[in-house]
């Protein structure tokens, strides 16, 4: 049962590509295997089915080696693109905030640098100028 489904979605394919309804399909079938006056003729029906058949098949597997080809030419350009815009705005990002980020970094060294300072002078005094309560947040 499942080869004669298995046949009959081939027809129907055929049908499909070649634009012949399922119909005119069985119709030459029928013909080749019934007339015997018209056996040449439906036979040479169906090897021209075939060859197009296969023609079809062929040059669909050209479109879509080409189409393929076309989008990975269109992808390598895109990431191309994309790479260029990226490093352009990194260059970017770098111009307009590097400035801000070496501030930044400065007054955090000099905070840093007052901390120590602070902490050496704990260090040598027996208790805080600012009291115990940043003493005890300090060391919890």
């Amino acid at each position: 049962m499942s080869d004669l489904f298995a046949a009959w979605r081939e027809v129907a394919h055929i049908s499909e590509i070649t634009g012949l309804s399922v119909g005119a399909i069985a119709a030459l079938i029928a013909a080749a295997y019934l007339d015997p006056t018209i056996r040449k003729f439906a036979i040479r029906v169906i090897i021209l089915l075939v060859i197009g058949y296969v023609s079809g098949i062929y040059l669909y597997h050209l479109g879509a080696k080409d189409k393929q080809a076309q989008w990975d030419e269109a992808n390598a350009a895109a990431d191309k693109k994309a790479a260029a815009h990226d490093a352009a705005l990194g260059a970017s990002i770098h111009a307009t905030y590097m400035a801000q980020l070496a501030a930044l970094q400065k007054q955090a060294d000099e905070n840093q640098q007052q901390v120590t300072e602070y902490e050496r002078t704990l260090k040598s005094t027996p208790a805080c100028l600012l009291g115990d309560e940043p003493l005890r947040l300090r060391h919890h």
